[in-house]
């Protein structure tokens, strides 16, 4: 189900449609549009405060579109001053996702034109220690240095500042 205001609908997609974008696809086609208030065409990725839920708390329906039944995609909005420290942590209820690689720059064009974070969620226990879990998530922003927003007004400077886009995905092979 996805909401939009006060109205739920189900999005309903021509069998053995999968919504499998590449990163650069997913700056330019869906992050640039949330960032314009700009209408996105298939609206399978949610608006939702990721960080105020543990992944397993998402909609099983929500991953059923992406590659193999186990990647769901989510705009959030994060504090600007964490956009680049390589060593941030995103805290929920349960746990936190940690970063566990250098950003990776996307390129289009020969521009990079956003950053990929990668992370892993951890659940934490009573006893100060932690674990990984089998979710790992991409986040996705956009370069502000990029020729492609160099035309953007104050408010959607703001906004690229906060919105990132992220793909979770569960593996279940760990």
């Amino acid at each position: 189900m996805v909401c939009e205001g006060e109205e739920e609908y189900e999005i309903m997609l021509p069998l053995g449609y999968r919504f499998v974008p590449e990163d650069h696809e997913l700056i330019l086609f869906f992050l640039h549009k949330k960032i314009l208030d700009r209408k996105i065409s298939v609206n399978i990725i949610r608006d939702i405060d990721l960080y105020n839920h543990d992944p397993h708390e998402l909609s099983e329906d929500e991953f059923k579109h992406g590659r193999m039944n186990n990647e769901a995609y989510y705009f959030t909005q994060i504090d600007p001053e964490y956009t680049t420290k390589s060593s941030q942590r995103r805290s929920t209820k349960s746990g936190f996702w940690r970063t566990i690689e250098e950003d990776e720059e996307i390129v289009h064009e020969e521009e990079v034109i956003g950053f990929k974070k990668t992370l892993v969620f951890h659940w934490r226990s009573n006893e100060r220690r932690d674990w990984s879990s089998p979710w790992l998530m991409h986040e996705y922003r956009v370069n502000p240095e990029s020729s492609q927003i160099e035309s953007l007004d104050e408010t959607a400077r703001e906004k690229m500042d906060r919105y990132v886009l992220c793909r979770i995905k569960l593996d279940e092979h760990d």
